[in-house]
């Protein structure tokens, strides 16, 4: 999961800022009326990486004005 986590760190990275990320999650700072990122941000964070083909990733995201649990 770590090295899951650390290619999307990277894929993302410019994408929009990244505020922190803690075990298996990563939280960005986004524009409130941009839903255009929000797309991209979750194609960039499903991508398998090729020494692990086939491994189904899937995501889940929300937009909120604070961090929540």
């Amino acid at each position: 999961a770590r090295y899951l986590l650390r290619d999307a760190l990277l894929r993302t990275d410019g994408a929009a800022p990244i505020v922190f990320h803690v075990h298996d999650e990563i939280v960005f700072e986004v524009p409130k009326n941009d839903n255009t990122i929000d797309d991209q941000l979750k194609r960039e964070m499903k991508v398998c990486p090729s020494w692990i083909k086939g491994l189904p990733i899937e995501i889940s995201a929300e937009r909120t004005d604070h961090y929540t649990k």
